[in-house]
């Protein structure tokens, strides 16, 4: 390959990731102004119905997230793949903490519904999303509207504790922590 060829095939390279990285961003600049306008729009109306259901002040802060930059600002060829493999990484954290998010929101929502309308319909939502995005595993048949409610809740627990890493890992078996009958085949 000719030293100009390679030239050319290091600048797209760049150009590219660069590109990428700028898409990202966009991506979080959409879910941080999505997050807050739902956010926002949720405890107004939850104050004006003077009913909080039980949540925290951690429920109702919104914390932007902050946008990716590399960690060499200025992209060569000794660090082009370095600087991919980070983009990488970048991508696929923000995919799973794009789930987790939606997933809070996704109970916190659900609790509301069924504290106010007597609606369970979020709930079962909820669930169905955190098992299709692989939050947890359950074993041992289908559960029940509580054990529903106790995987959500120790679902969110772990994840708050985690803070960001992998959440993929985490499994709920129902026979290990007593909460569905053994079937007598």
């Amino acid at each position: 390959m000719t030293w100009k060829k390679q030239t050319n095939e290091l600048k797209a390279r760049i150009q590219r990731l660069k590109l990428n990285r700028k898409t990202l961003n966009l991506r979080v600049d959409v879910f941080n102004a999505r997050q807050h306008d739902t956010r926002e729009n949720w405890i107004e109306h939850l104050r004006a119905e003077n009913d909080l259901c039980g949540l925290d002040e951690s429920d109702m802060v919104f914390q932007a997230m902050p946008r990716f930059r590399f960690r060499h600002p200025h992209l060569t060829r000794k660090n082009i793949a370095a600087a991919e493999a980070e983009y990488f990484d970048m991508e696929s954290w923000f995919t799973q903490f794009r789930i987790g998010e939606v997933f809070n929101e996704m109970v916190c929502e659900a609790r509301v519904e069924c504290s106010l309308k007597g609606d369970r319909s979020m709930i079962y939502k909820a669930f169905e999303y955190g098992k299709k995005h692989g939050m947890f595993d359950v074993l041992g048949g289908e559960p029940s509207l509580d054990q529903i409610c106790t995987i959500l809740d120790n679902t969110q627990l772990e994840m708050k504790r985690l803070e960001g890493k992998d959440v993929s890992e985490l499994t709920v078996d129902l026979h290990a922590a007593g909460l569905s009958r053994v079937r007598e085949d």
